[in-house]
């Protein structure tokens, strides 16, 4: 068995890294209120029973951020959030499964504007050609967020498709491209090797100073059913 992961990574660009991490909090704050969670009431030693609990990484080019909802596979609350955040910056969305495959979804003012992904999930071949075609990904959309944006053909090379591909040489290196850090890349709100999770904090620690992540917590508020988001 491989390892499962997902996350958010959002852009800040060569804007102030840390005020456009403040902006993104806020945001974030405003989005899952938005959505009906809110904050708990519940002491500090209960939030593990809180429904939805995101973690913030440190200011860069780049920001993490780890959501509980990949961890329960509630799939369009975790896509609903990348919508909601691309409001505010490009957000890139990295899911992981087994070590086998890889998806890159890239979303820009609310829309998802393109995907890579080497197979279909959970790491078995397209059924279809159309399939394959849909996931074949468009770097040139890309171009603008590439450490150097030179590499838009290099993008094009990694981007393998089919059984032979290794997710994790295709995460590796799309990561050098596009200037992800090397930890983070690979980092989950948890992250579950050989399906044991292993929460964020235990998965980075020793690897990264941990006073740079801000975890926020949310229990479901009563509102009306979730929907999951259109196209």
């Amino acid at each position: 068995m491989g390892t499962d992961f997902s996350c958010h990574r959002c852009f800040a660009a060569a804007a102030d890294a840390r005020g456009r991490r403040q902006e993104l909090i806020r945001h974030l704050t405003s989005s899952l209120r938005r959505a009906g969670y809110v904050p708990p009431s519940a002491p500090e030693g209960l939030q593990g029973f809180m429904e939805r609990r995101l973690v913030i990484g440190p200011p860069g080019r780049w920001i993490w951020v780890g959501d509980s909802a990949a961890s329960t596979g509630d799939w369009a609350c975790f896509e609903q959030l990348s919508r909601d955040l691309s409001t505010l910056v490009p957000v890139v969305d990295i899911r992981m499964s087994d070590s086998a495959a890889v998806h890159f979804s890239l979303y820009e003012q609310g829309r998802r504007q393109d995907q890579f992904g080497n197979l279909a999930f959970p790491f078995d071949e397209f059924a279809t050609a159309a399939e394959a075609l849909a996931l074949r990904g468009q770097p040139e959309r890309w171009t603008q967020y590439l450490h150097d944006p030179t590499q838009t053909g290099a993008l094009r090379a990694v981007w393998a498709q089919g059984l032979l591909s290794s997710a994790t040489e295709i995460l590796e290196r799309t990561a050098a491209l596009l200037g992800w850090h090397p930890v983070l890349c690979s980092t989950g709100y948890t992250v579950h090797p050989d399906g044991l999770p292993v929460s964020y904090k235990a998965y980075v620690a020793g690897r990264m100073d941990l006073a740079g992540f801000r975890a926020y917590h949310f229990r479901w508020g009563g509102l009306p059913a979730r929907r999951a988001p259109a196209g």
